[in-house]
């Protein structure tokens, strides 16, 4: 039910831009991708907020109380362990924290650019220096896709292995090609002589 409510909001966005004004994607130089141009000032002077609530400001707010939550039942759950003779790690604890920061240090720039955007744009959109902010901004938001596995790497003996095996099976496969192909060019000098 979770997962279906994250697809929903995540299809708000794209739905609504093309529903408001379908003909208002341009080209945008600063992030070279395609953005929207708001360009009917009546229809999003309220749509906007709502749009900020629901794309920037929802996600964090759910991952803070997530955080919060996980954190209180991985305590509870090591406070059984240790009453039970069990060992208790803390690396649970570490793993969410950690997952939780990364997700909202990498938001929080595109998250205050929005705002100081929303509030002073003409201003900042004059300073030389403002279109390196958007792209530092909004390529930030990555570092929370790719730092999950760094974390995950880290904390969960179970994903290191993982990856492990993974990483021998490749190198096994390059390494396997690399032979087969000395061993064929080999053979072919070896015939022609």
């Amino acid at each position: 039910m979770v997962c279906w409510g994250i697809w929903l909001v995540s299809f708000y966005c794209p739905i609504l831009f093309l529903s408001v004004d379908t003909y208002d994607v341009y080209f945008d130089y600063r992030i070279y991708s395609c953005d929207y141009g708001f360009s009917l000032q009546s229809t999003w002077k309220w749509l906007k907020p709502i749009s900020f609530f629901l794309l920037l400001l929802l996600p964090n707010l759910t991952t803070i109380t997530a955080t919060i939550m996980l954190i209180h039942h991985i305590h509870t759950a090591k406070t059984v362990s240790r009453r039970c003779g069990g060992a208790s790690s803390s690396r649970g604890i570490i793993t969410v924290v950690a997952t939780a920061a990364v997700f909202m240090l990498s938001y929080l720039p595109y998250f205050m650019y929005m705002i100081i955007n929303e509030f002073l744009g003409e201003i900042t959109s004059s300073t030389s220096r403002y279109h390196d902010v958007v792209r530092v901004a909004r390529t930030l938001m990555w570092v929370s896709v790719f730092g999950n596995a760094f974390i995950y790497q880290y904390t969960v003996k179970s994903f290191r292995t993982f990856l492990q095996r993974g990483a021998r099976q490749i190198w096994k496969t390059i390494v396997g090609i690399c032979e087969s192909e000395d061993a064929e060019a080999e053979n072919q000098g070896t015939t022609a002589v």
